[in-house]
């Protein structure tokens, strides 16, 4: 079987784990394009709908 997950998102998308705080690859990322799940590969959502309010 192919390993699809790393062992940090197996940890948090699988084992309701999480991340430290300002910690994360994406955390402050403003790229444009199709978010999507990294398990499934489903479409999360667009950037141009993410919401950003301000307060990190």
């Amino acid at each position: 079987m192919e390993k699809i997950l790393t062992d940090e998102q197996y940890y948090i998308m699988r084992e309701k784990g999480t991340e430290r705080p300002y910690t994360g690859k994406f955390w402050d990322h403003k790229e444009t394009g199709t978010y999507k799940c990294a398990g499934c590969g489903e479409v999360l959502f667009e950037s141009i709908t993410k919401f950003d309010a301000h307060c990190g």
